[in-house]
Formats: C-alpha cells, sequence, structure tokens
C-alpha cells in the first residue's frame, strides 16, 4: 500500500512539474508576441539592402540571431531539399532570389558567405546529417530558379 502511495506521489509531482512549464511557455509566450511579430515582419526579404540589414543584425546582435536560428529550426522540412526550399521560400522573395547566386556568377551577389546561409546551414546540418555538398546544390538549385518562380508569380 506505501508503495502504491509513493509511486502515485511521484507521479503527481512530474505532472506538476510539467504543468509548471507550460505555465512559463505561456507566459513567456504572450509577453513577446509584439517581439516576435516584429522580427517576423522582417521576413520575407524584398531587396538587398534589407538582406544587408539582417546581416548586420546578425553580425552585432547576438539576441537577433538566436531569434533566427529558432526560426529557422521551427520552419524545418523532412530532408535536406525539403528544408531548403522552406526555409529559403520563407525568408526570401524570388524577386531578390535573382540577385543571388552561391558564387556571385553572372554579375549577382554572393551567397556562400553570408551570416544568414551560415546560420541556416548549420541548423540544416544538425538536423539532417547530410553533407556540405548537398546543402550547397540545393541551396544553389533554389537560386537558379528564382527567375522561374518569380515568372510563374506574375501569370
Amino acid at each position: 500500500m506505501f508503495e502504491n502511495i509513493t509511486t502515485i506521489l511521484a507521479y503527481v509531482k512530474r505532472i506538476d512539474a510539467k504543468l509548471d512549464a507550460i505555465g512559463c511557455n505561456l507566459y513567456t509566450s504572450y509577453s513577446n508576441t509584439n517581439v516576435e511579430n516584429n522580427f517576423l515582419s522582417l521576413f520575407p526579404m524584398e531587396t538587398v539592402e534589407s538582406l544587408d540589414e539582417i546581416e548586420s543584425k546578425l553580425i552585432s546582435d547576438n539576441a537577433f540571431e538566436e531569434k533566427l536560428i529558432n526560426c529557422v529550426t521551427q520552419i524545418g522540412g523532412t530532408s535536406i531539399h525539403n528544408f531548403i526550399k522552406r526555409v529559403y521560400s520563407r525568408l526570401f522573395t524570388n524577386q531578390l532570389a535573382t540577385s543571388y547566386s552561391w558564387t556571385g556568377f553572372r554579375n549577382n551577389k554572393q551567397l556562400q558567405h553570408l551570416r544568414i546561409t551560415k546560420i541556416i546551414k548549420d541548423v540544416c546540418m544538425k538536423n539532417f546529417k547530410g553533407t556540405e555538398l548537398e546543402f550547397e546544390t540545393n541551396v544553389k538549385n533554389w537560386f537558379k530558379n528564382g527567375s522561374q518562380r518569380q515568372s510563374r508569380e506574375k501569370q
């Protein structure tokens, strides 16, 4: 009988701890709603200048970098290809994608050295255990097809 009571008490304590954690998360999410809305309003980026602003914030503001890491992680995906497609379509417009390529080929701006690319790559490698080549190939393809997606948007 005493064992049953001890087991039930331990179970109730675990439930209580989980409820406390849920309550803290709810409180935090309500208080951060305006901050999150301000952060999410920055995306998708439409101009080179807006990407430059994001890059400078990533370099100077660790909290902003953490928000971006959380945002990219929450977007998620089922594979490297799906992850790249989902993340870049949420962060970049197709119009902006036409101005960038991995190496800056054809007078485009370079992606490979951007801080945002490093963050997306780190999250991708952590979640999908792929190779750098897979990541680069999928990013190159997404940006290569930006003008085609943009022309389809206009139709």
